[in-house]
């Protein structure tokens, strides 16, 4: 089994899966709200809709943050919790579940964590790869140049298939840089802001499975999570990175990781 990993950041969040490098799936159960637990309740936060409304105000039409509802807005007004409270297993449970939910994986391991969108680069750069190994960057506009740059920074060699503009990578061409040369990872852009461009990830992912089955694919998801299909287990994704503010409708502020419990060999 291919470890998938999913990381959603709070502030200009982004959300990133990748393959699970955390042990058996045993090993994480205790995230998993236990059934037999008794809670009082006040910590099952069922709570009636409300009737509040947002104050009249600009519209906000750029890619993120965007317009939230009324009910997620009323939400954020919820008086604090203490993470250590019983009352916060089932809160912080019911968000793992729907992460899985979203990205259509049943192993893989979700990561909430504060931080900017882009905080989910620096987690694969730091965490997944060494300096002085090889990383393969699909690069269909700008945020492609700046994942590069994130890798390098942290040490890794970076070779890049740049696609013409408003174009993604072609399978072709994904196939004869992967049997040029071993990769320790493949990244790509799920959805370009700055192109519009959406990549195949399922071509993707199977691809790399088929030619290069050590490598793990990282899938930058902060503008395709919630709002594009990706589906994690079946198309063979290990990471995806993403944020709150955009498809998964929410203001800014968490970044999202899921992961699986094991990888490829020498991928830990």
């Amino acid at each position: 089994m291919v470890p998938r990993f999913f990381s959603l950041t709070p502030v200009a969040s982004s959300l990133r899966i990748a393959r699970p490098l955390l042990g058996s799936a045993s090993s994480i159960s205790f995230l998993r709200p236990s059934a037999a637990l008794s809670l009082p309740p006040s910590s099952l936060v069922v709570r009636k809709m409300s009737t509040f409304k947002q104050e009249p105000h600009k519209l906000l039409v750029i890619p993120g943050p965007i317009e939230v509802s009324d009910d997620v807005l009323y939400a954020n007004a919820y008086p604090p919790l203490a993470h250590t409270s019983p009352e916060f297993i089932p809160i912080f449970g019911d968000c793992i579940r729907m992460i899985r939910d979203v990205v259509y994986t049943t192993t893989g391991q979700p990561f909430l964590i504060a931080g900017s969108g882009t905080l989910g680069w620096d987690q694969v750069a730091s965490n997944l790869i060494e300096p002085g190994e090889n990383a393969l960057l699909l690069n269909s506009g700008y945020f492609g140049d700046s994942f590069t740059e994130c890798l390098r920074a942290y040490g890794a060699n970076v070779d890049e298939i740049r696609a013409s503009f408003g174009k993604a990578v072609t399978q072709a061409e994904l196939e004869q840089a992967l049997k040029k040369k071993a990769y320790k990872l493949v990244c790509f852009t799920h959805v370009d802001t700055s192109t519009a461009v959406l990549s195949d990830a399922q071509m993707v992912g199977e691809t790399v499975r088929r030619i290069s089955p050590n490598s793990l694919v990282v899938l930058d998801g902060v503008c395709s999570v919630a709002s594009e299909e990706i589906q994690m287990d079946a198309w063979a994704i290990d990471v995806v990175l993403t944020a709150s503010q955009k498809g998964l409708g929410r203001s800014s502020w968490p970044q999202h990781r899921c992961s699986e419990p094991e990888g490829p060999p020498g991928s830990r």
